[in-house]
């Protein structure tokens, strides 16, 4: 493939000496200049630099003591460079070069300050400018020009500009005599880096054609327009405003001079960007053009102009008649002149296009609407179907059920596919659909019914009254449909589904509890009311409620805690349990309240729950808190011992860690002791009471074994536990898995050889399988309920096995027990908010801390195993 040497240029390339250039105005020979020193005896050092800069550097050596250089070999061909500062001085005024060399070191020093301390430096550069103006004004211009290339370098872009705009300034101030080729490489430079605004473009314009003749000031600012776009910056809003000025100033017919400009730039990449002010200036001579040329409309239809609006982009394709390859028959029109993806793939661009440019309020389109019934079909003959449901994209709902309802291939939706239906309504745009066809699709109506029911939520509670927004709903009848359809899952929902979904799922049919709601699907209505709570509650206490089980120790901790109300925060540190409310820290171990300690964090520091740390080892506790800056912290057994340390020293969201038979703590690293002051984290920690894991995301095993005295990594494996029971070919699940030794003789959750642990895995349609150390499982299908599957239960006297889920994520998830068939028994807040579902318990422990639990009344417990319907 053959490259443009002038694209290598702008690329940076250095090219072999005696290449043709087209633009040999834009070249320049680099040269290797050889300068010796008295000091550097019997050393040459070598400076490559282009031609037109040879004089300046010889001048710039001379002065710091080089000789002339000794020989200049020409090497290559490189992209012409405007003489900077202190080179033109040199060049141009070397009696008074002096004046510039003696800035040199305070210019490198003031760039330095600029990519820190962007204010000292301009003030800087604004000082240095003042001496020059008292002595030589004539510099300033280069000088500016350098400030301005230090603060590009700092990506300070709006300083730059600042300084390229007062060298203009004093280019007028003081009258100066101004070099047309140089100014043009400045401005080109500038204007590439991004540092030249519109109005300082518009000003070049004006000052060329104040200074040149009309001819030369329009040819000049063509040059430096197509050059700025061809170099990857988008036509400013007015350039066709300046361009035209100079070209009626200069004679020229302003027809074929905006075909002239569109000719240069239409090739440019950036031209996707341009401002929807250029495509409204040159949709006529573009129409000209295009219906000349069959490629150019096949060019404007691969393009989607980031910052054009619809109209007028729909506009541009059907003056182009460009529109004619996306609506007529495949043979109909040169190959050259389709879209490069064809129809279907023409309208998915522009249906992204028009979400990424208005995606918080996207308004139905009319004239999109018109030429896809236009295109219907092609799109049919073609059969090639059109993506308009996609990942994170708004789904445009007219669009889509204008395609439907004409027979048009629409692809599958994706499962994060979602439409604002809010929106859609309160939209009075003409074009509104019925949306009875993606009503009818079922692949598109769960996604409808979802909207359904976001509208109707939308609000909460507070909302009394639904009739209004039932009533919108209801007015469309593809909504109607799908609010059909939605009471009839909620029915059925409601049928399956244990007591603690049913306040839940009231709550949703209260979103339409309205005479106009349920006269949408009656029957759904009455197999709600109609539904029988006694065999729910029956076969609830049958199954097994969470306070049959208890931990005394927890339990104990929970009475001291009293009914105040007081929030408690809970870490785990494994197999402990520490529970802090107010000041008072309780330790709860298998067994028994360990520890209480209250804390003694000095009056008025911070006490944020979020930034506090806890840490329980070998019988004392770390106390770390936020102070600002830094973090303060003791440990229990020397409290006055208050040390500083830093923010990073201990994470506020560790994982469970492990006690070490030898003492300390691991957390995959080297272990934490009594009196550190700092711990060293690796990620998530099992052992089977031998060997040490830590967590390894990003290897196939999931697991890396660790020295725990010295946190030093060994060889990638796994537990035999988590070898063993591959369910269907899945992998493991390396994330929901755990193992850790315990000393507990039994437990609700399962324990075997003094090892508590879970390995669970997610099948393909996803559901999960899951077993623990003792071989009890559970498996729940796919779709039965919603959550991570993170151990399986079973409860006193009873022999069925239920699944523990954990839902959502920190202290917003729960844990909720739910049958295989998705029955849900219990649902628990995370934290200590109160359950309905454990009323009995003052607290309920994390899942993994449920291996602690123990039976409270064993004949209870058979007298709920034994309880019929008719008794609930």
């Amino acid at each position: 493939m053959s490259v443009d040497p002038t694209d290598l240029l702008e690329a940076g390339a250095v090219l072999p000496v005696g290449t043709v250039v087209a633009k040999d105005d834009t070249s320049d020979t680099l040269t290797a200049r050889r300068y010796t020193h008295p000091v550097l005896a019997g050393r040459t050092v070598v400076r490559l630099v282009s031609d037109a800069l040879g004089e300046a550097e010889d001048l710039s050596m001379e002065f710091l003591g080089f000789a002339r250089p000794q020989r200049v070999t020409p090497v290559g061909v490189v992209r012409q460079q405007a003489l900077g500062f202190p080179a033109w001085a040199l060049v141009h005024d070397p009696a008074n070069g002096h004046h510039a060399l003696a800035l040199v070191k305070e210019i490198e020093r003031l760039a330095r300050t600029a990519r820190s301390r962007v204010g000292p430096a301009k003030d800087g550069f604004n000082a240095l400018g003042e001496r020059l103006a008292r002595s030589v004004p004539h510099f300033l211009p280069t000088f500016y020009e350098e400030a301005g290339r230090a603060f590009l370098a700092a990506d300070s872009v709006t300083h730059a500009a600042t300084m390229f705009g007062k060298a203009r300034d004093a280019e007028r101030a003081y009258g100066l005599t101004i070099d047309e080729d140089r100014q043009h490489a400045v401005f080109l430079e500038f204007a590439l880096a991004g540092a030249l605004t519109a109005k300082a473009l518009s000003g070049h314009a004006r000052d060329l054609a104040a200074r040149r003749t009309p001819t030369d000031a329009y040819a000049m600012f063509l040059r430096l327009c197509v050059e700025r776009t061809l170099g990857g910056l988008p036509p400013y809003a007015a350039m066709h405003t300046d361009l035209r000025r100079l070209a009626r100033a200069a004679g020229l017919d302003p027809a074929t001079e905006d075909e002239r400009v569109l000719g240069e730039l239409l090739a440019a990449p950036a031209l996707h960007r341009a401002p929807e002010a250029f495509w409204t200036a040159y949709r006529q001579p573009l129409a000209r053009l295009a219906a000349a040329d069959p490629a150019l409309r096949g060019r404007l239809l691969g393009l989607t102009p980031r910052n054009c609006g619809d109209d007028v982009w729909l506009a541009v394709l059907e003056e182009a008649d460009a529109t004619r390859a996306l609506t007529g028959p495949a043979g109909d029109v040169p190959a050259e002149a389709e879209s490069p993806d064809g129809p279907a793939g023409w309208l998915r661009r522009f249906d992204e296009h028009r979400e990424r440019r208005s995606w918080r309020v996207r308004k139905r389109h009319p004239g999109l609407l018109a030429l896809v019934e236009r295109m219907a079909g092609r799109l049919k003959a073609d059969g090639v179907p059109v993506a308009l449901c996609r990942d994170h994209d708004a789904v445009d709902l007219d669009l889509l059920d204008t395609c439907l309802a004409l027979g048009v291939p629409v692809a599958e939706p994706t499962g994060d596919a979602r439409h604002r239906l809010d929106n859609w309504l309160s939209d009075d745009t003409d074009g509104r659909r019925d949306l009875v066809a993606v009503a009818a699709d079922p692949r598109f109506l769960p996604m409808l019914v979802e909207g359904v029911e976001r509208r109707l939520r939308t609000g909460g509670r507070d909302l009394r009254d639904p009739t209004p927004r039932v009533r919108e709903i209801v007015a469309v009848p593809g909504l109607r449909t799908a609010l059909r359809r939605w009471l009839d899952t909620l029915a059925d929902a409601v049928g399956r589904q244990g007591l603690p979904a049913l306040d839940q799922h009231l709550d949703r049919v209260g979103t339409v509890a309205c005479p106009t709601g349920f006269a949408v699907n009656p029957d759904a209505v009455r197999r709600l009311v109609d539904h029988d709570l006694g065999p729910v509650l029956g076969r609830t206490l049958r199954s097994g409620l969470l306070d049959e089980y208890g931990w005394p120790a927890l339990d104990t901790a929970a009475e001291r805690l009293g009914e105040s109300g007081a929030d408690v925060q809970l870490t785990g540190q494994w197999p402990y349990l520490l529970l802090l409310t107010g000041d008072l820290v309780a330790v709860i171990g298998p067994d028994g309240v360990e520890q209480e300690h209250l804390m003694r964090i000095p009056a008025g520091e911070n006490r944020y729950r979020w930034r506090l740390v806890l840490r329980h080892v070998d019988g004392q506790l770390l106390v770390c808190w936020d102070r600002g800056r830094d973090r303060a912290a003791y440990w229990s057994g020397t409290p006055d011992d208050i040390f500083t340390l830093a923010d990073d020293a201990f994470t506020t969201y560790p994982q469970l860690s492990l006690p070490l038979p030898g003492g300390g703590r691991t957390l995959g690293r080297r272990p934490l002791r009594v009196g550190d002051r700092a711990e060293r984290t690796g990620g998530r920690v099992i052992s089977d009471g031998d060997t040490y894991w830590v967590r390894a995301a990003d290897h196939p095993l999931g697991w890396r074994e660790y020295d725990p005295a010295t946190g030093e990594a060994g060889r990638f494996s796994r537990p035999t536990f988590f070898e063993d029971g591959t369910v269907d070919g899945r992998p493991l699940d390396a994330e929901a898995s755990w193992l850790r030794p315990t000393r507990s003789s039994d437990s609700p959750l399962g324990r075997a050889d003094g090892l508590a642990g879970w390995r669970v895995r997610r099948a393909a349609d996803g559901g999960w399988s899951g077993e623990a150390v003792n071989g009890l499982s559970f498996v729940l299908p796919a779709g039965a309920a919603d959550g991570r599957l993170a151990a399986a239960v079973r409860f006193p006297g009873a022999d069925t096995t239920f699944g523990l889920l954990r839902r959502g994520r920190g202290t917003g998830g729960e844990l909720l027990i739910c049958a295989e068939d998705g029955f849900v028994l219990g649902r628990y807040p995370s934290g200590d908010e109160r359950s309905a579902f454990a009323a009995g318990s003052r607290l309920v422990p994390p899942a993994e801390y449920w291996h602690f639990l123990r039976p409270r009344d064993e004949a209870g417990s058979a007298a709920l195993r034994a309880v019929t319907d008719a008794q609930a």
